[in-house]
Order: C-alpha cells, then structure tokens, then sequence
C-alpha cells in the first residue's frame, strides 16, 4: 500500500494538508504548520494509548506515522514546494524504516502525562476546540462518532457539552443540520457510551490489579511513566484519589 493509500484509509483524504487540518494557500508558514503537526501528533500519540487493545494500538500507531510522514514532506519548504507542484511523494521520505518516534521527539521535547494532561485541559473549553468541533462536524456530515473521535481530548463525558456547542452553531446559522446529526438513533449513542465506559472499566480493574499486587507507590510511579491509562480521561484523577489517598486535583475550566 502507497503511503497516499495510507493516507486514504486512515484519515479519508490523500491531501497532507488536509490531513493535518490546513489550509493551503501562499500565506501558510512554516509555523502554522508546525503548529498544526503537534496538535496532531498530540492527539494521535501512542503514549496516550497504553490500555487499549493490540489492534487498536497498530491503528494509532499507524496514524502517528503517518502524521509524521506529511510533515516530513510540508516541514520541509523544498519538498513541500515538490509536493504542491507533483502532487507526488517522494517514498524515501516517508520509509517505514525511519523510527518516526524518535525524529518526533528530536522536533518536540520529549512528552509526559503532565504535557498531555496540561495540553488537553488548555484546549478543552476553548476557541481553538470550537474551531475543531466545527470542521469535525463539517468533514463528517454530523456523525457524533467520527466527531468525537476528531477531537483531542474528548471522551464519553464530553460529549453532551459538544454537541450543545454544535446545536448552537446551527442555531446561530453557522453551520447546517444534517439528518445524521439531528435524528442520530438513541440506539447509537447508547452503544457509544456503552463501548467507552467498558473501555475505561478495563482500564480501572488494571490499575487495581497494580495497587493490590505492588502498591499506590508503583501505581504512581507507572503513570509518571506513562505506562497506563491515556492521560485525558476525567476519571483518572478519581481513580488516583481512590487508591492511593491523594485528593482529586482541581481541573481547569
């Protein structure tokens, strides 16, 4: 598979800047660019991934190549400047032999759960989301699902607060309401929150499992380590105050 066809499959675009939410136009920098990568590679990084299911973690981890390959090609002005005149990828820059990883923490520092976790509550609530929940709903023609999956940070808890940004949105005439959005089956939202409140059940008999057998210390020390739970969910916080006696620390609004 070409790494366009990649593309294709895992983001439903063949266009780099699409895939990393640009626009393309003479006035986009480098900076933008830039910036756009790390929200990306943010939200798709494999770290924040650690407690879901194998199958899962090679489709995150195929996303997060591929993030890094579009930059790879858009970072640089000279294969950018290719790639706007072709249309072509040069397969050399974007080989599977490169450790993507690796040139990703040569770009940005090295990530940790309290870069996540501060990351996320920063965006959460802000104009940048709305702007996100808004090409969200745009590119996906209202379906909440492939919303909320768009959209960094998000879990089953935050899905009433998006979609009242959405309903608002469509109040105001900025954005229009399509039938996938309005007349969604309570049917399919149920079985949304049931499938991520499982996943998050999973989550927290792991962790118990680790206090029970080495102890809150442990439990602390693999977190820091970001060897567990993706560091966004709410009810991580809760889960810390409920094993290891520690209170419950106060979030960002």
């Amino acid at each position: 598979m070409s790494f366009l066809e990649e593309c294709r499959k895992h983001f439903s675009t063949t266009s780099l800047y699409d895939l990393l939410n640009l626009k393309r136009c003479d006035s986009l920098t480098q900076s933008s660019i830039k910036k756009a990568f790390y929200k990306l590679s943010m939200q798709w990084h494999p770290d924040r991934f650690n407690s879901v299911s194998e199958e899962q973690k090679q489709i995150v981890t195929a996303k997060f190549q591929i993030i890094n390959k579009a930059y790879a090609i858009l970072g640089d002005k000279e294969k950018r400047k290719i790639y706007d005149e072709t249309g072509i990828v040069d397969d050399d820059v974007v080989t599977d032999d490169v450790d993507w990883m690796a040139k990703w923490r040569l770009i940005f520092k090295k990530v940790t759960i309290d870069d996540i976790k501060k990351f996320v509550e920063e965006y959460r609530g802000s104009d940048e989301e709305k702007k996100d929940v808004k090409r969200a709903y745009e590119k996906h023609g209202g379906d909440m699902s492939r919303i909320m999956d768009d959209i960094m940070g998000a879990t089953y808890e935050d899905e009433d607060r998006i979609r009242k940004i959405l309903v608002n949105m469509i109040e105001n005439h900025e954005i229009v309401a399509t039938k996938v959005f309005t007349n969604e089956p309570k049917s399919r939202k149920d079985k949304r929150m049931k499938a991520a409140k499982k996943e998050a059940k999973e989550a927290e008999k792991a962790l118990k499992e680790i206090v029970d057998r080495e102890g809150t210390n442990s439990l602390e020390a693999l977190i820091q380590k970001r060897q567990l739970k993706r560091s966004q969910d709410s009810f991580l916080d809760n889960l810390l105050s409920k094993y290891s006696g520690t209170k419950k620390p106060r979030r960002s609004k």
